[in-house]
C-alpha cells in the first residue's frame, strides 16, 4: 500500500468522545450503594426517624452532585486541552523532508527523531545515534531507555531525550500501543475520596 492509499484508509488519531453532561450524570446514578441508601432512608422515614433520613438524603444528593461536577469538569478540561494540541512531525516522503501534523502520519512514513520530539506513532528504527527515549507515559519508568537497532521499537507518545534517529511507522492511531492502553483505561474511573467515605458510612 502506498502513502496515498494509506492516508485514505486511516488517520493517526485517537477518538475523543464528546463529553455529555447527561452521560456523566447517568454514571453517578449507577452506584448500587445509592439505591441501598435510598431504600434505607425511606424505611427510616416511615419508622419516624426523620432527622436521620434527611441527613442520608442530603448525603445522597451531595454525593451525586459532587461526583457529577468533578467528573464533568475533569473530562471537559481534558477534551478542551486535547483539541488545542497540534503536534508536528518531520517526515521524509518521496525524498522530500516535510513537517506535518501527527494526524497525517501514515504507516510507511519515514520519521526523523531529535531531542524533544514526541514520537507520533509506533515505529521501527532504521538508523540511530545515541538515541534515548523517555517511555514513562507507557511504563511509568522515568529513566530514559537507550534505543538501538537491536532494541528498535519506539512507541507513540514517548519522547526523545537525547540523540537522533530515523524510523519507519508501523502502526498508527488506535492500533498503537498507546492507543490500546488509552482504550483499555477509558472506562476506568476511580472512586473519589468522598465516594469512598460515603461507602464506609
Amino acid at each position: 500500500m502506498n502513502v496515498e492509499q494509506s492516508m485514505a484508509a486511516k488517520t493517526n488519531e485517537l477518538k475523543l468522545s464528546h463529553v455529555s453532561a447527561w452521560a456523566v450524570f447517568r454514571r453517578q446514578l449507577q452506584n448500587p450503594l445509592l439505591y441501598i441508601l435510598l431504600v434505607t432512608t425511606i424505611v427510616s422515614f416511615l419508622f419516624g426517624s426523620r432527622f436521620n433520613s434527611l441527613v442520608v438524603t442530603w448525603m445522597i444528593f451531595l454525593s451525586v452532585g459532587l461526583g457529577f461536577w468533578n467528573e464533568y469538569r475533569a473530562e471537559k478540561t481534558m477534551e478542551d486541552l486535547l483539541k488545542k494540541i497540534s503536534f508536528m512531525a518531520t517526515v521524509i516522503r518521496n525524498g522530500t523532508k516535510l513537517s506535518i501534523p501527527f494526524k497525517d502520519i501514515v504507516v510507511g512514513d519515514h520519521v526523523l527523531l531529535y531531542p524533544g520530539a514526541v514520537i507520533p506513532a509506533d515505529l521501527k528504527l532504521i538508523a540511530e545515534k545515541s538515541l534515548e527515549v523517555n517511555e514513562s507515559v507507557l511504563s511509568g519508568e522515568s529513566l530514559p531507555v537507550h534505543k538501538s537497532l537491536e532494541n528498535k521499537l519506539c512507541f507513540m507518545g514517548t519522547t526523545v531525550v537525547s540523540g537522533s534517529g530515523q524510523g519507519i511507522i508501523t502502526a498508527i492511531g488506535v492500533d498503537t500501543k498507546f492507543g490500546q492502553v488509552a482504550e483499555s483505561v477509558a472506562s476506568v474511573r476511580p472512586e473519589t475520596e468522598f465516594q469512598q467515605g460515603l461507602k464506609s458510612f
